[in-house]
Order: structure tokens, then sequence, then C-alpha cells
């Protein structure tokens, strides 16, 4: 399963990346391609410069796991509004390139849309072709692997794998047409900033559920800790299992296999 995992980081799960890698042990440059061309395409939809989706993919990479606002990312563009950050990342995640997720008030069991949110790739083989293009990297396949040889940024992709894994698992149980992600996946701080999960699932009965991803060698007690408000919860390891009482550490690829 980790083997497989590991794949996935580089393919996703878009079939004709998986099945060049398979053939080859590589994924050609073009193909990297053909999806950036469709982006650009709906682009000039949109009638939306590149430079400026170029400047936010640029800034989102960069801030990717972390908790951001739309001001922030006006600070890293030439876009003067917060208000066109927003449409535009609205019109990325039309065109299933983008996920945004918003700290829950677990008082309220709502969404915060004014606080700081956190904004996923939905597919790992799509981060790689847009980070590539807005970075000016040309080898696209040599870059994905540099990518996910640094541990510490690895992690992160895995922590949007995770996160889109959520959303569809949310999809899957409460299926609709009008299904809004915002409704059932968020984050949580408490606060003051120093404990967080990274996701809260909400159930057709305002139940609240906590996962929280370490993506690491060592499981610490510590870890836990934002777990430990909700009395419950998954803690996704990288190779960790444990049950003790509510608490369950799986490995993420065995996670994502049984969701």
């Amino acid at each position: 399963m980790d083997r497989l995992f590991e794949q996935y980081l580089i393919t996703g799960g878009i079939p004709r990346p998986v099945n060049e890698f398979f053939l080859r042990n590589s994924i050609d440059s073009s193909t990297y391609e053909i999806y950036i061309r469709s982006l650009i395409g709906d682009l000039a939809r949109w009638q939306i410069q590149e430079i400026s989706i170029k400047q936010i993919l640029r800034s989102i990479s960069n801030k990717l796991t972390t908790n951001i606002s739309w001001q922030s990312i006006v600070k890293d563009t030439d876009i003067g509004s917060h208000n066109t950050i927003s449409k535009y990342v609205g019109n990325l995640e039309d065109s299933f390139v983008l996920s945004t997720l918003y700290s829950i008030d677990i008082s309220k069991k709502n969404a915060s849309f004014k606080k700081e949110k956190k904004i996923y790739f939905q597919d790992p083989f799509i981060f790689h072709s847009l980070r590539a293009w807005v970075m000016g990297l040309t080898d696209y396949f040599n870059s994905s692997l540099l990518y996910l040889g640094n541990p510490e940024i690895k992690g992160k992709l895995v922590e949007s794998v995770v996160g889109n894994h959520l959303v569809r698992l949310m999809y899957n149980i409460y299926p609709s047409d009008v299904f809004t992600l915002h409704e059932h996946v968020f984050y949580w701080r408490k606060k003051g900033g120093k404990i967080e999960v990274d996701f809260v699932l909400k159930s057709g009965k305002n139940d609240l559920f906590p996962v929280e991803l370490k993506y690491q060698n060592q499981i610490q007690n510590s870890d836990y800790k934002g777990l430990y408000t909700f009395k419950k919860g998954i803690l996704l390891s990288k190779n960790k299992f444990d049950v003790t009482g509510n608490y369950v550490t799986i490995p993420v690829s065995l996670f994502l296999l049984l969701i």
C-alpha cells in the first residue's frame, strides 16, 4: 500500500499519466502540458489574465497547508482586491483545481467564513503540473520527484490528498447535486492558534469528527492534543497503527484505501 501511495503522489488519479508512468516509469512533458492548456482555455472563457492566475497559484502552492487569508494572497500578487482573489479562487474550484476549507466554530458547528482558510489542490498530478508551470520549470516529471524527495514539503502534498479524499468521502455519504464541501469538511484552530486539527467532518446530525495528519516517522503523545478537544478522533500516521479508547492511529495509505 505504501508503494502504491507513493506512486499516486506522482501520478494522481488521472488515467493518462497513470498509464504512462506504469508503462515507462516516467510521464512525458506533453502530458502535463495538456492539462495546463486546458486550464488556459478555461481562463480565456472566464476572461481572466493568465498572469493573475499564475500569481495566485504560486502563492497558494508556497502556502500549501498553512492558514491564509485573501489579503495574504493579495500581497503576493499584482491584484489589488481581495474580492477579486476570492472570485478567481472560486473559478479554480469550479475547474476542479482547488478546494477551500474554512475554520469551524465548534460551538455553532458552522464555518467561520471571515477567518483564515486552507486551500488544497484536488489532485497530485494537477499540483505538479501547475506548480511547474507557475515556477517556470520545464522538466515536469523530475521537478515532481524533487518535490517529493523533500520529506517536509512532501507531507504538505499528503495533507492535500487527504483533504481531497475526505471531501469525496463526505460526498459519497451525503450525495447531492448541490453538495457543498463547506457544510461538511472544515479545519479547526483553537483561539490563540496553539492547537489545531487538520480536518473536522460534520455529519447530517451535526456530529463532529476530527482527523489529524502526522506524516512523520515518530508519533508523540503531544500529537493527539487537538483530538483531545473532541474526545475522539483519527490520527493519520506514516506507518504507526494503534487503537487506544476513542483514538485510532492508522497509516495514511491504509486509511485512504478504506475510505
